[in-house]
């Protein structure tokens, strides 16, 4: 699962195309994730449009915008519904383009390859907490990179997607917030930065292609 810096990076260039109402958008692409907080909608495969599939021999959930798209294609030009396809759109790229460079499978175990070329070796939920340790490790980076700023709740939005509620708006935002932009000496041992900068470009290129296919 890609950072929220990473989110928020990509979210920025696609509006910045696209122009839409940037609060509404915003909060669209966060909406996702706030099934962590949420009161009554907790489920993440609900949320994420989550379907099962294999990659490199590796069994995982991905995000199906498809799905996505078939339900809301009528809504599509609505700033919220759109960012938060453009998240679910991200997860789906990144599962699919960028993790596969660093999570192999290496005689039926699951492997994490680091930056040295040495292997770390463990179960999905393992590789899983490794990936994240070093996806916060990279953020601030990101976050100075891409000229993140924090997020504001300066007015409301009325969630039009039926898979969440923004009952854990204010918790995501306030973790967001606290991830994005916290100091730390920590040196990634899985990502080199100047090829995640370049991922997320590339991520973000895809997306406004696929967006242009459906006249977006």
């Amino acid at each position: 699962m890609p950072a929220s810096a990473i989110h928020m990076s990509v979210a920025n260039i696609i509006n910045k195309k696209l122009k839409r109402p940037s609060f509404e958008f915003t909060i669209g692409n966060i909406a996702p994730d706030c099934w962590r907080h949420s009161l009554l909608h907790n489920d993440k495969h609900l949320s994420h449009f989550s379907t099962d599939t294999e990659i490199n021999g590796i069994k995982m959930k991905i995000e199906n915008y498809e799905k996505f798209i078939e339900k809301y294609k009528n809504k599509l030009d609505d700033p919220f519904v759109l960012g938060y396809l453009t998240h679910l759109m991200t997860d789906n790229y990144w599962k699919k383009n960028v993790i596969i460079r660093y999570q192999k499978l290496i005689d039926g175990e699951i492997a994490l390859k680091t930056l040295d070329n040495n292997y770390i070796f463990g179960n999905i939920e393992t590789i899983k907490e490794y990936l994240h340790i070093n996806n916060e490790i990279a953020t601030i980076n990101i976050s100075s990179h891409f000229n993140l700023k924090p997020i504001t709740l300066d007015s409301q939005v009325k969630c039009i997607v039926e898979e969440i509620d923004l009952s854990g708006l204010i918790k995501s935002v306030e973790h967001i917030n606290k991830v994005n932009f916290k100091k730390t000496d920590e040196k990634s041992i899985i990502y080199n930065m100047e090829d995640l900068y370049q991922d997320i470009i590339d991520c973000s290129s895809y997306i406004l292609k696929e967006l242009e296919n459906l006249s977006i």
